[in-house]
């Protein structure tokens, strides 16, 4: 089943201050860490259910190498991102998305 794949506004500022805070350090962290984002947007993409649901029907991917995690939800016709989370910071802020 081909699914609609939508990234939640907020995600995409999400992702916007990854990558800034990321290329600060180093330039290639920074395409190291876009990179990793990319193949996990593909893997949830490719097979959503994949992950098992958490509370409130929320599934999410750990980034390889980095402690971040996409955090989605699937319907019957789509995967929504609604989070690129940082594992320490600010726990399930995301939940009301």
């Amino acid at each position: 089943m081909a699914y609609k794949l939508t990234i939640h506004d907020a995600a995409l500022v999400e992702l916007e201050e990854t990558l800034s805070w990321y290329n600060k350090i180093s330039p290639e962290l920074s395409e190291e860490i876009g990179k990793k984002i990319r193949e996990a947007v593909y893997t949830i993409w490719s097979n959503p259910l994949q992950n098992p649901k958490t509370v409130g029907g929320f599934r999410k991917l750990n980034l390889e190498r980095f402690p971040y995690k996409l955090v989605y939800k699937v319907s019957p016709d789509e995967i929504l991102i609604v989070a690129i989370a940082h594992h320490k910071r600010r726990p399930h802020y995301w939940k009301r998305r």
